[in-house]
């Protein structure tokens, strides 16, 4: 700029226009120069400018970054030992399936391992040993995303007839791709081999008992401590608690997992849907929906709404009690607590239903999420629900199961007449109630483990009032949007306070946003 012309363009020689600017030193002294600036800064990321002066070099000024909402996703994914690998898709599909809403990296960070352990254990089994250095998730702003290679090789694994579903998991261009690959028999029957030579435990209808078996006797690995020993541990000892909670997930979704999911419950039921599709001579899909309505033996889930039902039915019968209850949550509380006609009763019943599903209720999976135990108000807005409804829960599970039993004998005539009729009928009499044993199953199972679940959610309170003893918490949540390391280095009071306090806050508006989102959608 000229202070006699004003803006003055000058020609850049072609050769200086395709020189390097700057020196590979100098390059490298810049670099030393961002980290030192950026460490000076508490590591915040920092908008540096610079210039040269008579070859030497001058730092002129340093704010922080605006515009980019740095949340630090990577620290929240540095347990894992692999890179992500380049050109990977990364799918919310199959993430939305097994763990729904918004992610917090606490839970992240505590779950998050567990799988990759789990799912390398099942690379081995089917013959992939490769995907073992592949991630299989990874965590962004608040959500969990898969790798999309990972679905590809399950679905090359998978016979041809349980593709189908699987493929939603991956982008639509590489459905087709993906359905059209050769199946092996050898393979797949390899695989079987080998995870019973491994989990001879896990046969087919063992599987059930070895389940059924951390529902009955392995209730207190769930529970784990009670609430009042839970200040009395060092911090250490409850980082090792939540590891010990950490382990028992992981031996509990050994043995759920891979082969009871991914083979017995996905072939089963993908039986059952292919005998109704193209062996069955009338309307399959109507017969099918007659078939897998309910279960032969009522799940928990089931024993919930039952439970809730009756509480409903004690409120409705007492005028006063249930004038209480449409004041709201505090006015019934208070009715109960002044021995209203009817009130202990009822008291008794809440404290019962909460004594064993406490730890249900929670609007998603995340421990973020409050459960009956936590919140009043979870559990009154549920028997509101079953105030307003007249269903007879139980009278409704006997009458599926009486027309299931009908329409079961008249699917296998109609198989019986065909060709091959009696193998065809046999199938259907063994792959239908294994299937809907299985779906018990996976319902029962949710009880087991969010009581696990729960009892970490409990441990990680604990820490968040730890962290607001010693005045290391500017929010009743901190906790939540810190990785298990990244808490206990908080703690221990090693952490850099204004980096932690960064993460927190950026952290939390990214799981806000998706729970604001997914408001939105439900709406």
């Amino acid at each position: 700029r000229s202070s006699d012309l004003g803006t003055v363009v000058v020609e850049v020689p072609a050769e200086a226009q395709r020189a390097q600017t700057l020196t590979d030193a100098q390059v490298r002294e810049r670099g030393a120069l961002g980290r030192r600036v950026q460490a000076h800064y508490d590591e915040i990321p920092q908008d540096i400018e610079w210039a040269f002066s008579g070859g030497t070099a001058y730092l002129l000024q340093a704010r922080p970054i605006t515009g980019v909402e740095f949340a630090w996703d990577r620290d929240v994914d540095g347990w894992q030992d692999f890179p992500e690998p380049e050109g990977a898709i990364w799918s919310r599909a199959l993430a939305d399936e097994a763990w729904t809403g918004a992610i917090t990296p606490l839970f992240y960070s505590w779950r998050a391992p567990q799988w990759w352990w789990l799912f390398c254990d099942i690379a081995g089994y089917i013959g992939r040993e490769d995907l073992q250095k592949i991630p299989n998730m990874k965590w962004y702003r608040g959500q969990l995303y898969w790798n999309c290679a990972w679905d590809t090789v399950m679905i090359e694994n998978a016979p041809p007839a349980t593709r189908l579903g699987m493929v939603a998991a991956l982008p639509r261009s590489k459905q087709q791709e993906a359905l059209a690959t050769p199946f092996s028999t050898l393979k797949y029957l390899t695989s079987f081999i080998r995870t019973m030579s491994a989990l001879p435990r896990l046969r087919p209808y063992n599987w059930f008992n070895v389940m059924q078996n951390h529902f009955e006797n392995r209730i207190a690995d769930a529970e784990g401590l009670p609430d009042d020993e839970l200040p009395m541990l060092s911090d250490a000892a409850l980082k090792r608690y939540m590891i010990q909670l950490q382990d028992y997930e992981h031996d509990y979704n050994i043995d759920i997992v891979w082969p009871g999911f991914f083979l017995y419950g996905r072939d089963s039921i993908s039986l059952v849907h292919h005998i109704m599709g193209k062996w069955y001579s009338g309307d399959g899909a109507a017969v099918l929906g007659e078939l897998m309505a309910g279960f032969p033996k009522m799940s928990v889930s089931m024993l919930i709404d039952v439970e809730l039902s009756k509480i409903a039915g004690m409120i409705r019968e007492r005028p006063e009690v249930l004038a209480a209850f449409e004041g709201g949550v505090e006015a019934f509380a208070e009715a109960l607590a002044s021995n209203l006609d009817g009130g202990p009763g009822i008291t008794q019943a809440i404290e019962e239903f909460l004594g064993h599903y406490g730890c249900r209720g929670a609007s998603d999976r995340d421990i973020y999420f409050e459960r009956y135990a936590d919140n009043p108000s979870i559990l009154h807005s549920a028997l509101e629900a079953h105030l307003r409804s007249d269903v007879d829960i139980v009278a409704q599970h006997h009458a599926n199961n009486a027309r299931r039993e009908v329409v079961m004998q008249e699917v296998a005539a109609d198989l019986c007449r065909q060709q091959f009729g009696a193998l065809k009928a046999e199938a259907f009499k063994l792959a239908l109630p294994y299937a809907l044993r299985f779906l018990t199953l996976r319902d029962d199972e949710r009880q087991h483990i969010d009581l696990l679940v729960y009892s970490f959610r409990k441990a990680a309170l604990e820490a968040q009032r730890r962290l607001a003893e010693r005045g290391l918490a500017d929010s009743d949540r901190d906790v939540y949007f810190l990785t298990m390391d990244e808490l206990f280095e908080h703690l221990a009071g090693r952490s850099n306070r204004t980096l932690t306090g960064a993460k927190i806050s950026q952290r939390a508006r990214n799981f806000d946003e998706i729970g604001r989102a997914s408001c939105r959608e439900r709406v």
